[in-house]
């Protein structure tokens, strides 16, 4: 077995510092594309300049951080450089990407991906916590009123404050939040919602306990979505983006009835009658709106119970032979983001899904140890994975910007030698 001796720290040596690393390093090309000394700026106010012991450099820092993919956040990182700190060096990066004019940021795409915590499942009490306030509650509210008195219906007094609901809470990181979806083994995980652009760079990441919907962390990044994942398809979300002037790509949505029975979409609504068809050619007719929105309509039992019992197994089970149908008063905006699914717009731009936002994302767990993190607590996450993104954007920047020098360069040489061998000065 092969013993490495122990290093002579006495022996003084002569090393050429800059022969230590490749030319064609990626150290190089970082920094050659961006200019640390930004940084000081960042933290000048972080520290103090007439007392206390030497600190470290504060570039040294950032620069071990971004090297090391954050596999180990110094004290630093955690009691000093805080998130303010963290923001500023993801805008900068950003900011030198926007400047470099790589930047398209007309079509952009927004998903979530889970990390899983640093937290044992079988670790974990049962919690009520407050429900979570919908930003949209106070213009639903309005309009359920205003559709109820349209249809001679007493409008509610005011909106119900949210309901409580239990979780399961991790006792090692109670900001955790237990994740499942699909396949996924359960787990406590937080998600990072995160906006790209069409050259895969990052624009923005939020980061959220696991157990928080997609849905809920929109308005969020309302202002740089237009290319959602199925979770982000809700009536709110939709009329949204319609609102802004922007063009919403919805992906298709398995529909959540009761296998054997008829999907939603077969039951047709009426316009201008105010009522829906159901795939068998009854009406269902408007009963009331309730507080979430939904327009309720229900058959007459009499006219169900004629149907042959083999069309009508397919619609509902009811030994009265009733039948309800939910509308969001929003629904037009979905129809309208339907629409825009099937047409050509829709389908090229959701088609570019996989090479961009889910691109990102395998990068990040595969290249980048995002699949599990060792941080505890949503601030320390949150910090991490923005760190993370920044260095994929600095990394790729540094390798854009090198390719466009190799490819001016070549360009410069060709034209100087069709320029000799022109003017008579070079032969061939």
């Amino acid at each position: 077995m092969f013993k490495k001796s122990k290093m002579k720290r006495d022996v003084v040596e002569v090393v050429n510092t800059d022969a230590l690393v490749p030319r064609e390093h990626l150290l190089r090309k970082i920094d050659q594309a961006i200019d640390f000394e930004a940084v000081y700026d960042f933290v000048e106010a972080l520290y103090c300049s007439d007392n206390g012991r030497p600190s470290a450099d504060p570039v040294v820092l950032i620069k071990m951080v971004f090297i090391q993919h954050f596999a180990t956040i110094s004290y630093a990182f955690r009691h000093r450089f805080t998130e303010t700190v963290v923001e500023q060096i993801f805008t900068w990066v950003l900011s030198e990407v926007e400047r470099a004019g790589y930047l398209k940021p007309e079509v952009v795409f927004v998903d979530a991906t889970h990390i899983k915590a640093n937290a044992n499942l079988k670790k974990k009490v049962k919690r009520a916590i407050p429900g979570a306030a919908k930003t949209d509650e106070a213009q639903l509210f309005e309009e359920v009123n205003q559709d109820r008195e349209k249809h001679g219906k007493k409008p509610f007094n005011g909106p119900k404050p949210p309901k409580e609901r239990v979780v399961n809470e991790s006792t090692t990181d109670l900001e955790s939040g237990i994740f499942q979806k699909g396949e996924h083994r359960q787990c406590f995980a937080y998600s990072a919602h995160t906006v790209c652009e069409r050259n895969n760079f990052v624009l923005e990441v939020t980061v959220t306990p696991g157990n928080v919907h997609d849905s809920q962390v929109f308005d969020v990044l309302d202002q740089r979505v237009t290319t959602t994942d199925a979770g982000y398809k809700t009536p709110w979300i939709a009329k949204q983006i319609f609102e802004d002037g922007r063009i919403p790509s919805l992906p298709y949505k398995r529909p959540m009835t009761k296998k054997g029975f008829y999907p939603k979409y077969e039951y047709v609504y009426d316009v201008y009658n105010d009522w829906i068809l159901c795939p068998n050619h009854q009406t269902l007719y408007d009963s009331t709106t309730n507080r979430q929105g939904y327009q309720i309509y229900k058959n007459i039992p009499f006219n169900c119970e004629q149907c042959p019992a083999e069309k009508r197994r397919h619609c509902t089970e009811s030994k009265t032979f009733e039948k309800t149908v939910n509308r969001h008063i929003w629904e037009d905006y979905l129809e309208r983001a339907e629409d825009v699914r099937h047409s050509p717009l829709g389908k090229i731009s959701y088609a570019l899904r996989s090479q961009t936002i889910e691109r990102v994302f395998a990068d990040a767990k595969e290249k980048h140890a995002m699949r599990y993190t060792l941080y505890r607590g949503l601030k320390a996450v949150t910090n991490w994975v923005r760190l993370k993104v920044a260095a994929m954007n600095l990394k790729k920047l540094a390798l854009w910007k090198a390719k466009a020098s190799c490819s001016f360069s070549f360009v410069c040489i060709k034209r100087t030698l069709i320029f000799l061998f022109n003017q008579g000065s070079l032969t061939i």
